[in-house]
């Protein structure tokens, strides 16, 4: 049996590109996900549903509050597009629970890979693993 959770679509225009006369919409899609803790679970947070990105990437002052399960000591550089070495982030490997909702529906609890960014400087951004390696993703 699979469980249907209903994703929102943000949409919001480019302003800079505005200024050139051209109109492009930076369409995002969000998923609403809650994580375990030692006492439960947390109240929903909004993230980027990344289908570009191969992990997840969560902010400190999310995941300091989450049962985490590391799996590596090491800082390692997150790279993405255009990035240069003086702005890269970083984070550690861990595994967590997590959980994706909707008004009418929850996802079983999903162990997945993830880092966990030193700061807040990003988004909270969900990724491949663990998530869409066990999920079939329909967009209509």
């Amino acid at each position: 049996m699979s469980t249907k959770i209903f994703l929102d679509f943000k949409s919001n225009i480019d302003l800079e590109l505005l200024k050139d006369g051209i109109r492009l919409e930076l369409i995002r899609i969000l998923a609403k996900i809650r994580f375990a803790t030692k006492q439960g679970w947390t109240d929903y947070y909004k993230a980027i549903l990344d289908t570009g990105s191969p992990t997840s990437i969560i902010p400190f002052s999310i995941w300091q509050e989450i049962k985490t399960m590391p799996l590596s000591t090491r800082k390692i550089k997150l790279h993405g597009i255009g990035s240069k070495e003086e702005s890269t982030i970083s984070g550690k490997m861990a595994n967590l629970t997590c959980a994706l909702l909707d008004e009418k529906s929850s996802s079983p609890p999903l162990t997945v890979k993830v880092y966990l960014v030193e700061d807040d400087s990003v988004p909270l951004i969900l990724g491949f693993d663990g998530i869409l390696t066990r999920s079939k993703l329909v967009c209509d």
